[in-house]
């Protein structure tokens, strides 16, 4: 069986950075913030080797966006919203509606 050589996507994984620190600036205590922090790292574990699926990271958009609805300001709700947007953009994808409707 031959291997196949993995390469890290390293500016994929710097593109996320922004929405980290959106999130870090909510200041939820570490029980909540821990919610967020699952839902980044199963992005970035997605992200990490170029091959992951469209749909499973809108999911995971979706779903930190759900979560800041119930956690975060109407300002910091809008902060993650345009990190998100930044995001998507810095990782090239286009797409066809977008995750925020």
């Amino acid at each position: 069986m031959e291997r196949q050589k993995v390469t890290y996507n390293k500016a994929g994984v710097k593109a996320l950075e922004k929405v980290r620190e959106v999130i870090d600036s909510f200041g939820l205590p570490l029980i909540r913030a821990r919610k967020f922090n699952g839902i980044l790292n199963a992005i970035e574990m997605q992200i990490e080797d170029y091959e992951y699926a469209d749909d499973v990271v809108e999911a995971l958009d979706k779903a930190l966006l759900a979560l800041a609805g119930k956690y975060a300001s109407d300002m910091r709700y809008a902060e993650l919203e345009r990190a998100l947007a930044e995001f998507e953009r810095r990782l090239g994808r286009k797409r066809r509606h977008s995750f925020m409707d």
